[in-house]
């Protein structure tokens, strides 16, 4: 009896520890996919500063032709 006590016990702990580590890699994936997200807004904005340095190297062309 003592020993079923002492498994159900361990079983409980085991189960709680489990639950942690889920704890822990959700709020590690739901980081992870802000810097993902953050990582494409940065990407765009890039895309368009480039867009940008286009036009003025363009707008200075025909400034200088």
């Amino acid at each position: 009896m003592e020993n079923e006590m002492t498994n159900h016990t361990q079983a409980e702990l085991d189960f709680e520890s489990i639950q942690a580590d889920i704890a822990k890699k959700r709020t590690k994936l739901k980081k992870m996919e802000q810097i993902d997200k953050e990582i494409k807004e940065l990407r765009t904005l890039e895309a368009k500063v480039a867009s940008i340095k286009i036009k003025i190297k363009k707008l200075n062309d025909e400034i200088n032709a």
